[in-house]
């Protein structure tokens, strides 16, 4: 079943209970008021009555010796459709047309009103009231009226057969009948209209998601709902938009990739077959031969190797082996490492250690190494001769947070503002001229930034004319200042 479908049922069903609930509520309401509205009526005739009586006549006595009385009775039981009765204060009844009891006339009398809280003059005597009343295997809606004739206490009964004034069962569930079918018609039409405004932009981005899934990264969706909706298909164009740079970068990495190791396996085959073929023939001819295939074999374990850990990086699949590691002891031991790369390249390092020694950082020692060291490396690489690299470790306050912060800085090329943007990225190296005989591929600082990341440290790069400079700050919480 198609989703608009889907949406038609539930918000046709939904709106169907709520307009039938709704339309039952006041069906019975309408009913209940009709029916009130009703016996309202028989105690207004009752009361009309009974006040008639007072005015025309002394007593009760006076009334029953008079003829016209009982015309007026029966003339008024057949305009209003009712059964007068006539009861003392002793519950004798002086008109009595149902031949009730002395027994019923007390029961009449005595019962509370089924609308109390409808008479503003209701009291503990029951001036005034509607009740239900079975006689003679029928129900019956009695208006009482208590009245004062001569000093003397009696109370008119008006009775009204029920079926004369509630609304018959079969015309009330007719009436519902109706409007449960008119709740299902309009319930259908508007959850349809509802469903196609919901549906219909969640129709258009699953088409627009399988152009995706099919290549086409050029089409652009838009929807304008103000909702979910539109937080969806903007995001779906911001995913689009990703994957369409993922796609390029890995079609980039794959040609930068493939090239390098096809150079490689260039040079290892062609001095092999040289050397298979004796163009080669004296040792030093042979000697220096083999010395390249050993160079370019060792390019290619290193490309090798950078690649794989590049790729466990960014899939993070290398566990971080946090533990608290001393950070001078590290700065101290690289630097101890370069220091023939140093000697041969002709440069010097001045160091800046501005943090106690017993100072401990909680991280992984290899990942931080890892940085550390293709930083100081690149740095190497890239200065000018006879200049000095500039190494320092301190601690910053960043937002209320205390951080360790790693600077290596070097005086070399310029960097434009265009590859500031791309010095971080894979097998980036820039297009000077004097970068053709440093060796590398440029995956090490793209290694050391996303490893930075997946520690959760930041790593910048800040360029003013040739003093470039590369600062990895890592924050530190409150237990690693001092063990």
């Amino acid at each position: 079943m198609k989703i608009q479908d889907k949406l038609t049922n539930y918000i046709a069903l939904t709106l169907f209970i709520i307009i039938f609930l709704a339309s039952g509520i006041f069906t019975t309401l309408f009913v209940f008021n009709d029916r009130n509205s009703k016996l309202l009526d028989l105690t207004l005739q009752n009361t009309n009555f009974s006040e008639g009586l007072l005015k025309r006549y002394p007593s009760v006595d006076d009334a029953l010796m008079d003829p016209g009385f009982f015309i007026i009775v029966k003339g008024y039981e057949g305009i209003s459709g009712v059964r007068i009765t006539l009861i003392d204060k002793n519950f004798n009844i002086i008109i009595n047309p149902y031949d009730l009891t002395k027994v019923d006339a007390e029961k009449l009398i005595t019962s509370n009103s089924i609308l109390r809280g409808f008479f503003n003059n209701i009291n503990s005597d029951n001036v005034e009231k509607i009740v239900n009343f079975n006689l003679t295997n029928k129900k019956y809606y009695v208006s009482v009226y208590k009245l004062k004739v001569g000093g003397s206490d009696y109370y008119s009964a008006f009775f009204k057969e029920k079926k004369d004034l509630d609304v018959p069962p079969i015309r009330y569930f007719m009436a519902l009948a109706l409007l449960s079918f008119a709740a299902l018609l309009i319930s259908y039409f508007a959850g349809f209209i509802l469903s196609r405004g919901i549906s219909g932009n969640l129709v258009k981005l699953s088409s627009y998601v399988k152009k995706i899934s099919a290549g086409n990264y050029d089409e652009e969706i838009s929807i304008k709902t103000k909702d979910e909706i539109q937080d969806l298909a903007e995001n779906i164009n911001l995913m689009k938009s990703k994957i369409k740079i993922s796609q390029y970068s890995l079609k980039e990495f794959t040609s930068t990739v493939s090239h390098e190791i096809k150079n490689m396996l260039t040079v290892i085959q062609g001095y092999s077959e040289g050397i298979k073929a004796g163009i080669y023939k004296s040792k030093e001819e042979v000697d220096d031969a083999l010395h390249k295939i050993i160079s370019k074999t060792k390019d290619l374990e290193n490309l090798t190797n950078s690649l794989l850990v590049l790729s466990k990086v960014e899939n993070k699949f290398i566990e971080i082996k946090k533990d608290y590691i001393n950070p001078v002891e590290i700065v101290e031991e690289l630097i101890e490492t370069y220091e023939n790369q140093l000697f041969i390249s002709n440069l010097k390092i001045a160091k800046k250690i501005n943090i106690d020694n017993s100072i401990r950082l909680k991280s992984d020692r290899y990942l931080i190494q890892t940085i550390l060291s293709n930083l100081i490396n690149n740095a190497i690489k890239y200065s000018l001769p006879n200049s000095t690299i500039d190494i320092s470790l301190s601690n910053e306050n960043i937002r209320g947070f205390k951080h360790l912060v790693f600077s290596v800085s070097n005086e070399g090329f310029e960097i434009s503002d265009e590859e500031k943007g791309k010095i971080f990225k894979m097998f980036y190296r820039g297009n000077k001229a004097e970068f053709y005989n440093i060796e590398g591929y440029g995956l090490g600082l793209a290694i050391s930034h996303k490893i930075a990341t997946y520690l959760k440290a930041t790593l910048d790069f800040k360029s003013d004319g040739k003093l470039n400079t590369f600062i990895l700050k890592m924050r530190m919480s409150e237990d690693e200042e001092e063990r």
